[in-house]
């Protein structure tokens, strides 16, 4: 079923809400609070902040690319619901790992508002039947 301009909308509608909360969740805590690791084998809240602006604009060149080249390429849909499912570990691609370096919130707030102003430019500029037409090719593996 294609999308339809208003479709496309209520998506970043909901995206924006989810940015938004996720930031309000993050208005009490110092750049210590979020550069410190909970253990060796887990991420920091700035790992995780990292890893959603890398994602975020990753993914959104990636669409582009796709639409640029022509290809068209259909694909079932996955279940991104188990994106939030964090009982079961997934890896990062490596273009979104993020690094070890601390960061403070500032800067991570700066980079998630330009990869989301990026990815709203791209959906607006987008044809609904273009977007339909394209698939981004998402592989991952559990850890």
């Amino acid at each position: 079923m294609m999308k339809t301009h208003v479709e496309r909308g209520n998506h970043m509608q909901i995206n924006d809400k989810a940015r938004e909360e996720l930031l309000n969740e993050l208005n009490d805590l110092s750049d210590d609070d979020i550069n410190k690791k909970p253990s060796d084998r887990e991420w920091s809240i700035q790992q995780i902040l990292e890893h959603l602006y890398l994602m975020e604009g990753g993914i959104t060149q990636t669409i582009a690319h796709q639409l640029a080249t022509g290809d068209e390429k259909r694909v079932a849909d996955k279940p991104i619901e188990l994106s939030v499912n964090r009982s079961t570990k997934v890896q990062a691609p490596p273009f979104a790992v993020p690094t070890e370096d601390a960061r403070s919130l500032a800067e991570l707030k700066t980079k998630l508002f330009q990869t989301h102003e990026a990815l709203r430019e791209f959906v607006e500029q987008s044809s609904a039947d273009d977007l339909e037409k394209k698939a981004y090719p998402h592989l991952s593996s559990a850890t």
